[in-house]
């Protein structure tokens, strides 16, 4: 937490003293899209559900065994790449 703090400060204060832009959020697409009922329902229920699902269910699979590592390993990096594309500086490929 103390990295992610420490990080956001830097990237922050680097935003603020530069001409960097990081581009338009995903999420400020989604409201002008979308109604806030949708939004909402979509955050709170919908979303962690599937992140759930895809990112955290597959470890329980192989709690107890030898490839837990790399499962552990290709899904960590996965579930960041997952939210770093939320920008439209990221390019996919």
């Amino acid at each position: 937490m103390v990295i992610s703090l420490t990080l956001g400060f830097i990237i922050g204060g680097l935003g603020s003293f530069t001409d960097i832009e990081l581009g338009k959020h995903a999420l400020d697409l989604l409201f002008e899209n979308y109604s806030t009922t949708f939004i909402f329902i979509t955050a709170v229920a919908l979303a962690p559900l599937l992140e759930e699902f895809f990112f955290r269910d597959p470890m329980f699979l192989f709690k107890n065994s030898a490839y837990f590592k790399y499962i552990f390993y290709l899904l960590t990096p996965s579930f960041g790449f997952y939210h770093v594309i939320n920008y439209e500086i990221t390019p996919l490929f």
